[in-house]
């Protein structure tokens, strides 16, 4: 939402928008601000998304399990007019729900734009790009067997 139509709602007495509104002044800046840590990356990450986008999308990510993974990096995809979701194999890698992935990723078309990947091993989201995720995958996987 933009910032004008946020002082229309406010000068009509909206309190969501007039709270919105003070979130923002204390933080000095004209974007709405999230109201979850995860919601504000997907912002900064993906400025095409909308704040109820944006929220919408972390409540779905804080209340995820694997089984809507998939549904959550769609959504995303079509949002920001991705292309789809892509996955990421280890052959020495095998787990009974997800088998040889080790993560699953929106593919923005760019190795190291802004993604949503869910890494398999951790069970966890995170915004970062495929290129960034894999080298530090490797850097970790290099420490590991050196120890």
């Amino acid at each position: 939402m933009d910032i004008e139509r946020l002082r229309r709602l406010a000068a009509m007495g909206d309190e969501d928008a007039k709270e919105e509104l003070a979130r923002m002044e204390r933080r000095g800046g004209e974007r709405p601000i999230a109201s979850t840590p995860i919601a504000e990356q997907l912002l900064q990450s993906f400025p095409e998304l909308t704040i109820t986008d944006a929220e919408s999308l972390g409540n779905r990510i804080e209340r995820s399990s694997y089984l809507n993974v998939d549904d959550i990096l769609r959504s995303l995809s079509d949002l920001i007019s991705a292309f789809g979701i892509e996955t990421i194999d280890e052959q020495d890698h095998w787990d009974r729900y997800w088998g040889s992935t080790i993560a699953v990723y929106v593919n923005t078309g760019e190795t190291y734009s802004a993604t949503l990947l869910y890494d398999t091993r951790e069970r966890e989201f995170h915004v970062t790009s495929y290129g960034d995720w894999v080298e530090s995958r490797e850097r970790e996987s290099k420490r590991t067997t050196q120890i």
